[in-house]
């Protein structure tokens, strides 16, 4: 990603952020909250399963992560079981 400059009089430039400071921010905020560490793949998995819930279906939420398998995307479904038989329930009325 470029570095792009924005603003009116006073010009901003901003820079894509590494992955090393990504996961200093979450490691930060994380300790704010009083929380377990939280990775960024966390987020991710937790991204997949909400798209997930929400209905949207997996091959969608595989390009909206980048995934160039569809099992990878897969392996991201935290749903619980409950959710997973609610599923199947609607499928089977």
């Amino acid at each position: 990603m470029p570095n792009e400059v924005i603003g009116g009089t006073r010009k901003i430039a901003i820079k894509a952020l590494t992955s090393q400071t990504i996961y200093d921010i979450i490691k930060q905020r994380s300790e704010q909250a009083k929380i377990d560490t939280v990775r960024p793949h966390d987020l991710r998995r937790t991204f997949v399963t909400q798209l997930l819930e929400a209905g949207v279906d997996i091959n969608t939420a595989r390009q909206l992560v980048g995934h160039a398998d569809i099992q990878t995307t897969a392996r991201y479904n935290c749903r619980e079981l409950k959710t997973q038989q609610k599923a199947v329930k609607r499928l089977m009325s």
